[in-house]
């Protein structure tokens, strides 16, 4: 019995196409090729019934609505942003994460966003739903333009073209940071005062008034071991320092400039010669 025959007696009626849309003869099913456009998932390319699945996969794979590509870039530099986590891929070749975050600078209010699907579509909404519209529609990518300070949700919704109840949902959070530069100071450091300013969990939420009203900071058993020029900038109110059990190798020569108020500054390393 050919292929036609077995999905018949099934109760499978259904017109066979390939990935780009051309009937495919029940009687070459053996010599099915392997789409170009999308990756094909591993349980369709192997076992005996390897055409049969292959070819009911093609008609009905809804993992072909998920990403195979994301990336984000500022509009106006085309300098690409990093995401958190980095876009990794799954054995299918589609993103193993459906949640990304990055971080741009206060003068940045504008990102474009790219996302490939196997055979879907892609639309945006904000936090609350609502559709987004692209600001370029000529330009590639979705263009979105005054980013809020703080979080920008994007939710990406990708749909099967053929089937509107075939969907993936990923989340992106863009996190314009109030303060320039304050994101990309010494992990350990940048982390230690968010911590010490109430109600914020992010470094994008800093201000310069939350800098200027923390008085007190500990770096205490953190694994630091450099030090960035300007980890400690805006902390003019700071009068305690305490850089304990790190092992910093060296200190940058203007690391304190900014600590006018600073009275106590207590630096002990570990021996790294215990056992």
């Amino acid at each position: 019995m050919n292929l036609r025959g077995i999905l018949s007696d099934a109760g499978i009626l259904l017109p066979i196409k390939s990935a780009i849309g051309s009937e495919i003869a029940a009687s070459k099913y053996s010599a099915v090729p392997t789409p170009v456009c999308a990756p094909v998932p591993a349980h369709c390319r192997a076992g005996r019934w390897r055409a049969a699945a292959l070819l009911l996969c093609l008609a009905y794979q809804p993992a072909w609505t998920q990403v195979s590509s994301l990336s984000v870039t500022e509009t106006v530099t085309g300098n690409s942003l990093p995401l958190t986590p980095a876009v990794t891929f799954d054995d299918e070749g589609f993103v193993n994460s459906a949640e990304f975050a990055t971080i741009i600078e206060p003068e940045v209010d504008a990102a474009t966003v790219v996302v490939v699907t196997a055979t879907g579509s892609a639309s945006f909404l904000d936090g609350n739903d609502n559709a987004l519209t692209d600001a370029d529609s000529v330009a590639a990518g979705f263009q979105l333009t005054s980013l809020a300070y703080g979080r920008n949700t994007i939710k990406i919704k990708t749909t099967n073209v053929n089937n509107e109840n075939l969907e993936h949902n990923y989340t992106l959070t863009i996190w314009r940071a109030r303060t320039p530069l304050f994101c990309k100071r010494t992990t350990q450091v940048r982390d230690v005062i968010v911590g010490r300013v109430s109600g914020v969990d992010h470094c994008a939420n800093i201000t310069a008034r939350h800098l200027a009203q923390i008085t007190w900071l500990t770096i205490d058993s953190l694994s630091v071991t450099a030090l960035r020029s300007g980890d400690f900038a805006g902390l003019s109110e700071l009068s305690s320092l305490g850089l304990i059990n790190n092992d910093i190798r060296s200190f940058p020569a203007n690391l304190f400039d900014d600590l006018a108020g600073l009275e106590t500054l207590v630096i002990r390393q570990i021996n790294r010669y215990s056992h």
